[in-house]
């Protein structure tokens, strides 16, 4: 009798075990959100994470497009909560002007894709990384209530992409509108990463667009503090949550990465293109994203200053290059 007793209580304890294993699938995980997100998950003993990406990552967990079967019958079989995070939308902006139809269509294949699997998996909650782009040209304060009307075909598309998940998606999904992310190694095409990378490589005079307007910025760290305190989420409800910082004046941008090249006497100054002082019709309107939702249900708030935060990646990129005078 004993020692049913003891076999019936080990099977309880397993069960216990296996009834709170959780895994977390990173799609597009070789974007530059995913791969600091991932740096920090790393960390955290609680859950096995999982990652996909178009190409196959030579680390163990990762799949492609191709081979999701597989992942689809572990997860069911293994984890009783699941999360996904879906980054693999965040093809640039630049891409959408240069080829729309092709890169749309190329987005959406495996957006299906996704979604597909997701809705096979249970207890999931999906998480997709969308963009405040899709406001345009609103000139108030956005809540996460208000209605996008994008504008450009970028932003267009996340729109479509919330409306495609919001629509057809069977479990618990999340909403995330981030304003412009910066941080230490961003390979972009956006307005930080683009000034670093001529600086590096081209002529002493770096040439940038119209400065005479305000970006919202947000820290990497700030962002993927408020994606890992999802996790602790305990609402059902489909919900979308802001993350955005105070706006900056981008000419107030380069005057203090001019200065700062100043000071360490590296021979590069930006000026502003005067063929890019045409007003663009894809220029956003002055919204401002309010993160309420995010104060209080996630506790969340942006805790670095924009100056601070340049400085780490100025002097991260930087702490090597050769000294020039000016």
């Amino acid at each position: 009798m004993m020692v049913w007793k003891k076999l019936l209580n080990g099977m309880k304890k397993n069960y216990r075990i296996n009834k709170n294993k959780k895994a977390i699938v990173i799609f597009g995980a070789n974007s530059y959100i995913a791969t600091c997100l991932i740096s920090k998950l790393s960390k955290k003993k609680e859950f096995k994470i999982f990652f996909v990406a178009r190409n196959k990552i030579s680390i163990a967990n990762s799949f492609t497009y191709k081979n999701l079967n597989k992942l689809q019958l572990n997860l069911n079989k293994n984890f009783n909560k699941i999360f996904f995070y879906n980054f693999a939308c965040n093809t640039n902006v630049e891409d959408y002007l240069k080829n729309r139809k092709l890169t749309i269509k190329n987005v959406f294949s495996y957006q299906k894709i996704i979604l597909d699997f997701s809705n096979k998996i249970n207890n999931s909650t999906f998480i997709l990384v969308s963009s405040d782009r899709v406001f345009g040209k609103l000139n108030k304060i956005a809540y996460p209530s208000s209605i996008p009307k994008p504008i450009d075909p970028y932003a267009i598309t996340k729109f479509k992409i919330e409306n495609y998940f919001k629509k057809y998606l069977k479990n618990q999904f999340i909403i995330i509108r981030a304003t412009n992310v910066y941080g230490p190694n961003q390979k972009s095409k956006q307005l930080l990463p683009k000034i670093i990378e001529q600086t590096k490589n081209f002529s002493s005079k770096i040439h940038v667009g119209n400065l005479n307007s305000f970006r919202d910025y947000i820290y990497i760290d700030d962002l993927i503090d408020g994606l890992i305190k999802i996790l602790r989420i305990n609402d059902k409800k489909n919900l979308i949550f802001h993350f955005s910082n105070k706006k900056i004046y981008l000419k107030s941008i380069i005057n203090h990465i001019n200065s700062y090249f100043l000071k360490k006497n590296i021979d590069k100054k930006i000026i502003s293109s005067k063929d890019n002082f045409r007003k663009s019709k894809f220029e956003l309107g002055n919204f401002k994203l309010a993160c309420y939702s995010s104060y209080n249900k996630l506790c969340w708030s942006a805790k670095t200053d924009f100056f601070k935060g340049l400085n780490k990646i100025l002097n991260n990129e930087f702490k090597k290059f050769k000294k020039t005078n000016r």
